[in-house]
């Protein structure tokens, strides 16, 4: 199972991964870190600018509503 942690401003997945040999007996685990800060970051960025297109996208319906007109789209 994948968790998701956060330090400071970095997000990390970490994951632990048993290791079995030819028998299907437990040989070991691994602990496996990423930093997925860039992800994260980016999905951000995402999340603010769908809230300001959806802000946008008000305004302009407010604005239509006002004035009777409507944008062409292509």
């Amino acid at each position: 199972m994948e968790e998701e942690v956060r330090h400071g401003n970095q997000h990390f997945t970490y994951e632990v991964v048993d290791l079995r040999d030819e028998r299907d007996r437990l040989a070991g685990s691994v602990l496996l870190i990423r930093d997925i800060s860039p992800w994260q970051q980016a999905e951000d960025a995402l999340l603010r600018w769908t809230v300001e297109l959806e802000v946008a996208n008000q305004q302009l319906a407010q604005i239509s509503a006002i004035t009777g007109m409507t944008l062409a789209t292509s």
